[in-house]
Formats: C-alpha cells, sequence, structure tokens
C-alpha cells in the first residue's frame, strides 16, 4: 500500500511516502501559502518515489494545514502523527523531542505509542 502524509510547519514543508516498505520523502524552505505548499511538497516526494498521485491509498496531513487542504483524506494533529512515527523509526523510543521553527515540544511514550506526557 502507497501511502502520503504532509506537513506543513511555520518554516519548512515536508512529505513522506511509504512505498514497498520503503520510505521516500521531501524537505523544503515554505515558501507560499500552506496549501500551494502542500501541493508541490508533495509532488516532489511523489517523483522521488516514481508515483502519480493516483498511486497514493491515502494522504494525511498535519501542521498548518488543519482541516483545509482538499488534498488530503485525513488531518491529524502533529501530536498523533510524531509519537506512532517515532516508534516506527526507533521502536524503542521512549519519547519524541519536537522541534520547530516557533516552538520545542517533548513528549514522553507509553508501550503502545500513546503520549501520556507531553511538555513545552
Amino acid at each position: 500500500m502507497n501511502v502520503a502524509g504532509v506537513d506543513i510547519g511555520s518554516a519548512t514543508s515536508k512529505a513522506v511516502i511509504f512505498k514497498d516498505d520503503k520510505i521516500y520523502y521531501s524537505i523544503r524552505n515554505v515558501e507560499q501559502s500552506s496549501k500551494k505548499e502542500a501541493e508541490v511538497i508533495l509532488n516532489h516526494a511523489l517523483s522521488s518515489a516514481n508515483l502519480k498521485r493516483k498511486d497514493l491509498q491515502a494522504v494525511i496531513s498535519t501542521g498548518l494545514l488543519d482541516d483545509g487542504w482538499d488534498g488530503a483524506d485525513d488531518y491529524l494533529s502533529d501530536l498523533s502523527c510524531a509519537a506512532p512515527g517515532a516508534r516506527y523509526s526507533l521502536p524503542t523510543s521512549q519519547s519524541v523531542i519536537d522541534i520547530g521553527a516557533e516552538n520545542c515540544r517533548i513528549r514522553k511514550l507509553d508501550r503502545v505509542s500513546l503520549v501520556i506526557d507531553n511538555g513545552v
């Protein structure tokens, strides 16, 4: 299954694609509105994965996109995305440190990747 995630922050935009158990991604500085930036960054990641938009089964958005981008099938908070992402990358992780352009957050995880404590 091919799925994508798009995160638009205040300074950088990121997109990641899972294709055949491989990760493809793109990161760039934000240069335009959140919705336009989401389209650009997703297209960059699709190109690196050698996929077309129609090849994706799902697109999840987070960050400054809120629920307002029609290109996503669903929106999840950054808090909901960071914990499972950390556990996927490093299964023994017990916390996530999220350093953004405007704030830094530390999240402690339980054994099933739920956030049990959150600090800013």
